[in-house]
């Protein structure tokens, strides 16, 4: 038993299909485009300007009087010069009917109705061009027409539309490809409203071609020209396709195996690239030597790799590490030469550090009260490059 069609809260009686802020259903994505609401605004404005009243645009403020409310070529001047303005412009031939711009010609026109209708090559997001004379918008259309030129299947491209209706507009639609008997084939892989409308409202025989029917056509192009077999196409755009931004593979061969294999921009196969890559590791004794005397880091600056690089060897070299590491590197104090816990950025112990740094204000306030003798206090912090208070502050400070 077929389900009772939710009809529109706006007022339309059309099938709801979007329901709207959580509030009510419509039959559009926005409730101004529903056909109750667009006639509700059009009798609103009719309205407006009947009475003589409309909504000021671009300035705050009050709504205002249309300038000609009541006045006619009989009681205004202005409205009489209008008038005979126009008139004398319809009887020279400047104005032809309501149009008052620029008339098109028949060839204009035609010209126009090309470029804004009708099939576009390439108009699509898919991977275009020409396959032995056949235009193709995507690898789907390819690889049908790659297996159809294989296995005998005569066939050409459709130039002719097909009048359709969807949400009361016409459209024209073109299948893809026409076979020799008169069937039309629609290569398509995925379906909405708008293409169930195209196809039920189509006078001929058509064959959609979906993702079911056109996966052993992908097989047979991958398998007979590889995973890139878009670079078929004559003057193929995507060849370079590194160059021009695209993100297709190419198919190369590899200069030391002589496999041919795809790639973005690699130019070896992966096995021979491992090879190659192998040759720059340390030998297994060295790089046990250098885990022992080195850190991570210290060996990655060593083979100019990342630190991590070098724990990679290793795993690959079964050599067992602890994360405490068998012997951690010395560090000494640069005064005293105590050895220290860990690596310090300024290289004084704790002890050591305070002690320079003691030094170095008792310097600093010697001086300053040397300077107070000759000098007044800011004279001493211009000096210094610090305000007057700053360098008093130092004069007193503990040492």
């Amino acid at each position: 038993m077929n389900e009772e069609k939710r009809l529109c809260e706006y007022g339309c009686g059309q099938e709801a299909k979007f329901f709207i802020n959580k509030k009510k259903w419509c039959c559009s994505s926005h409730h101004s485009k529903c056909k109750a609401i667009r006639g509700k605004n059009e009798l609103k404005n009719k309205q407006l300007y009947r009475d003589g009243v409309r909504k000021k645009t671009g300035v705050a403020g009050e709504n205002h009087l249309c300038w000609n409310r009541g006045k006619t070529k009989e009681n205004d001047e202005r409205m009489r010069k209008i008038s005979e303005t126009l008139k004398s412009k319809y009887a020279d031939g400047e104005l032809k009917g309501s149009f008052c711009g620029k008339h098109h010609s028949e060839e204009t026109k035609r010209k126009l109705s090309e470029k804004t209708g009708g099939i576009r090559k390439g108009s699509g997001r898919g991977k275009h061009g020409w396959y032995k004379g056949y235009w193709c918008d995507s690898s789907w259309e390819l690889a049908w027409v790659i297996y159809s030129l294989d296995h005998g299947v005569k066939f050409e491209r459709n130039h002719q539309g097909f009048e359709y209706e969807f949400e009361g507009k016409k459209h024209k639609y073109y299948p893809d490809f026409i076979l020799e008997d008169g069937t039309y084939v629609e290569i398509k892989g995925w379906m909405n409203d708008k293409n169930r409308a195209k196809i039920n409202q189509f006078p001929n025989k058509i064959s959609i071609i979906n993702s079911s029917y056109i996966r052993p056509m992908l097989s047979y192009s991958v398998e007979k020209f590889g995973e890139s077999f878009i670079n078929e196409y004559d003057n193929n755009p995507y060849v370079n396709s590194i160059k021009i931004g695209l993100t297709s593979k190419k198919r190369i061969i590899c200069p030391i195996c002589g496999k041919s294999f795809d790639t973005y921009s690699g130019k070896a196969c992966k096995e021979c690239k491992n090879i190659e890559t192998r040759k720059l590791w340390p030998s297994k004794q060295q790089l046990k030597e250098d885990i022992l005397s080195l850190s991570w880091y210290e060996i990655g600056l060593k083979y100019n790799v990342s630190r991590t690089t070098p724990k990679t060897w290793a795993l690959k070299y079964n050599l067992s590490f602890s994360r405490a590491r068998h012997k951690k590197q010395i560090h000494l104090c640069n005064k005293c030469g105590k050895t220290l816990s860990h690596n310090s950025k300024h290289g004084f112990c704790k002890s050591c550090y305070l002690q320079s740094k003691r030094d170095k204000n008792l310097n600093l306030k010697t001086k300053i009260l040397n300077m107070k003798e000759t000098m007044s206090w800011i004279e001493i912090g211009d000096s210094l490059g610090v305000s007057w208070e700053k360098a008093r502050a130092m004069s007193r400070r503990k040492t």
